[in-house]
């Protein structure tokens, strides 16, 4: 979530608990806050209908409530129109996503990661917890920062509002502590399991995302956040968590991905079956093997790999073995490509140095990935692909021999 707004809005939403005494925190009382307070929320931002995305996002929720901490709680999600990345949650069962959110999000798995954090943090009444410990501490002038806060005025804006008063120095505009945060990252992952439908790696990909935003923005240093863990910190945690509950971490599996192409173009008079990904040439030859042209070798080339990558391949899985005879390259433990003379001869290179290079090149295309993963928009549908990505958390087909 954005640091500015998830801090403007985790007061806002409080604000109408001080007008109450110590909170019993019956379903009723809660749902009167709640309601008092998305009245506040609703001035700020104009909710829009959607029937797609609402049915989508009705389902979610249900899902995602019934293996919460509290299934009980009957959960209203809405849209507003804003283009920033956010969603956030106020007590008695409100959830609110930005078309932002929408946008960004590559996969279900990746907004209902989202979606049960936030589900997490209502169900642990975190708003209501942070409202009784600060309540002593609201003045009037608070709505000010608030205002610039959720208006999204610059870093030295907000500073400027809040060293009007005590703010900083009593710590009301904290965002959730660490404690709190952790618990509703890690809490939110034993959810997505729970529900059998949601693959939290989807939670840990948005994050990343996240994270490297932030990386490349500004930040604003207020000393009220000091207890707040940063994006990169709790993809850590995230990733224990994954890894404690045996999650397989195949990113792929969750986000958009541009699938290997196979081509043919001519260079230099000659007719060249090539394979690219990301963009980085793989292999370029004009070789056919079992009197196939070679096109439909690098086909069959490209959608092994397609698998392999569907199924998780990481950048060191894939291996050049130069000493063997002939030279070959391996993806895991099995061979993708058997370096023939034709291909070397294609190339300019020995069979060895071919296979080395080969080896070279994929290693560029995946890391070439990972870049646009975290910093790009997903890549557009190629016209002519090898193969479609496997579909979020589905089983990738039975593969296709080289």
């Amino acid at each position: 979530m954005h640091t500015r707004t998830i801090a403007a809005l985790a007061i806002l939403l409080l604000l109408p608990a001080l007008a109450y005494p110590k909170p019993k925190w019956s379903p009723e009382y809660e749902k009167k806050i709640g309601t008092e307070a998305i009245a506040e929320v609703e001035k700020k931002w104009k909710v829009v209908t959607d029937e797609a995305q609402q049915k989508r996002l009705d389902q979610m929720v249900k899902t995602l409530a019934a293996a919460s901490h509290r299934p009980e709680v009957q959960y209203t999600i809405k849209i507003v129109d804003e283009k920033e990345v956010n969603a956030f949650s106020i007590p008695g069962g409100f959830v609110y996503v930005t078309k932002g959110l929408l946008e960004d999000a590559q996969s279900d798995d990746e907004l209902a990661g989202v979606l049960a954090h936030e589900i997490t943090h209502n169900a642990y009444y975190d708003a209501l917890q942070r409202a009784e410990k600060n309540k002593k501490l609201f003045m009037g002038s608070i709505a000010t920062a608030i205002g610039a806060l959720i208006l999204g005025a610059k870093g030295n804006e907000i500073s400027t509002v809040l060293a009007a008063g005590e703010y900083i120095r009593l710590g009301v505009l904290s965002k959730y502590s660490m404690s709190v945060e952790t618990r509703a990252d890690t809490e939110a992952v034993s959810c997505l399991l729970a529900t059998k439908v949601y693959n939290p790696v989807g939670m840990l990909t948005f994050m990343e995302r996240l994270a490297a935003r932030e990386r490349r923005t500004p930040k604003v240093e207020l000393g009220v956040y000091a207890d707040h863990p940063d994006t990169d910190k709790r993809c850590q945690q995230i990733i224990v968590r994954l890894e404690d509950n045996n999650v397989d971490i195949n990113r792929r599996a969750v986000t958009k991905w541009e699938p290997p192409l196979a081509a043919e173009k001519e260079v230099e008079g000659k007719k060249l079956a090539t394979l690219t990904l990301w963009g980085v040439q793989i292999l370029a030859t004009d070789a056919g093997t079992d009197g196939k042209p070679a096109i439909e070798r690098v086909q069959a080339l490209a959608e092994a790999l397609r698998l392999a990558l569907a199924n998780g391949l990481q950048d060191y899985e894939a291996v050049a073995d130069a000493k063997a005879d002939p030279p070959r390259v391996l993806l895991g433990s099995k061979v993708w490509l058997t370096i023939t003379p034709q291909d070397a001869q294609a190339a300019g290179l020995s069979p060895a140095d071919l296979a080395r290079q080969i080896e070279a090149n994929l290693s560029a295309a995946l890391h070439k990935e990972n870049l646009n993963r975290w910093w790009q928009a997903p890549p557009p549908a190629p016209a002519k692909p090898a193969g479609e990505p496997a579909k979020p958390g589905a089983p990738p087909p039975a593969p296709t021999k080289p």
